[in-house]
């Protein structure tokens, strides 16, 4: 292969034989987002869809112990990090697109500082729109079926007409507790891995991960079993997400992030546990009268 051209925001970096480039994509020297063009291309490609250069491509640490981290400069994803030079809306899309198709590169190569503002607006949005697009779906069942407001005992007693305002309250009110919801839901994961040993970087690449890991929530704009796909592609996602930007054993990453639903669920057997001896208390009290 002849030597490869790469240029980086615009700016040549000059021209390397093909064991050059690959010697530097492993440390850092290059980075998969750089352009790159040879002889007989038509356009330039990133080095990461570089023909020629999957066979000697440095593959990605796959596991945790003992493993070499990926160096700073290598750390470049999501697309949404690198929103200033790919433009808001593909980078948006794009990092949607990484964390649904290749979330184990995606959050291998994730980059773990600069603060909590950027993952957070990402988080917002996207949960903002897809969550708004499913109470309105939500609405136009609840319209075409008013019946169906039963099924949430806390509306029972609303018209539909009522309901649709306290729905439509709860969608412009969504960014509010969005954010409030991305802060809870990493200090639990973040306390979970420190129970089981799993945290090896600090809170902010925990709550990195569950901030991307929200580009599943685009599931919900799909009608009636969007949610479900949502809620367990979602803990499939964010378990990939810990243990590859934490670089722990999958079971441990495992154990943490469904440690609250565990924890959730033996409270709820507990208290149906009591509440049931109670019942059958009373009921052989009043027997035994």
């Amino acid at each position: 292969m002849a030597n490869i051209h790469i240029n980086r925001d615009r700016r040549s970096l000059g021209q390397f034989s093909p064991e050059d480039v690959t010697a530097g994509l492993q440390t850092g020297k290059f980075f998969p987002t750089d352009l790159a063009w040879t002889e007989g291309m038509e356009s330039w490609k990133p080095l990461s869809e570089f023909p020629g250069l999957a066979e000697v491509r440095p593959p990605l640490p796959t596991e945790a112990p003992g493993s070499v981290p990926l160096p700073e400069a290598a750390l470049t994803e999501p697309a949404w990090e690198r929103r200033s030079e790919l433009g808001f809306m593909p980078a948006m899309i794009t990092t949607i697109k990484g964390v649904l198709g290749q979330p184990a590169d995606t959050f291998a190569r994730m980059v773990q500082s600069g603060g909590l503002v950027a993952p957070l607006i990402f988080y917002t949005i996207v949960g903002w729109v897809t969550g708004a697009v499913a109470i309105g779906y939500q609405l136009a069942v609840t319209w075409v079926n008013p019946s169906s407001i039963a099924a949430d005992p806390a509306m029972a007693d609303f018209s539909p007409a009522i309901y649709s305002m306290i729905m439509a309250g709860v969608a412009i009110f969504l960014p509010v507790l969005l954010v409030l919801a991305a802060f809870i839901s990493a200090a639990v994961t973040h306390v979970c891995l420190l129970l089981v040993g799993g945290a090896k970087k600090p809170f902010e690449t925990t709550f990195r991960v569950v901030c991307y890991s929200a580009a599943t929530s685009v599931f919900q704009l799909v009608p009636v079993c969007g949610g479900i796909i949502y809620t367990v592609y979602n803990l499939v996602v964010l378990i990939i997400g810990i243990q590859k930007a934490h670089e722990i054993e999958l079971p441990r990453a495992i154990i943490a992030v469904l440690l609250p639903l565990l924890l959730c669920c033996g409270i709820v057997l507990v208290a149906i546990a009591i509440g049931g001896a109670a019942s059958m208390t009373a009921i052989m009290e009043q027997l035994g009268k």
